[in-house]
């Protein structure tokens, strides 16, 4: 999952006037930084155990989910 800094983009748009158009809306948004989220199910830290929904992460004090998501996610090479 894809996903932008929304204050930054905020920022950008106040700087650029409040009257902006659809064109020049979707110009500012695809030059703002994307950043690449990865799911617990998708990152090679995770190991889910067997028979629950829950999963151990080195990175985390709780079990965690598959569909959580922290800052700390690599994408595995096989996901």
């Amino acid at each position: 999952m894809d996903m932008i800094n929304k204050w930054t983009t905020v920022e950008r748009f106040i700087e650029n006037g409040r009257m902006l158009s659809k064109d020049q809306i979707i110009y500012l948004l695809n030059r703002e930084e994307v950043l690449d989220l990865v799911s617990c199910n998708e990152c090679k830290h995770f190991t889910q155990y067997k028979k629950t929904n829950c999963g151990y992460c080195p990175f985390s004090v709780d079990l965690v989910t598959p569909d959580h998501y922290c800052g700390k996610g690599e994408r595995a090479e096989d996901a």
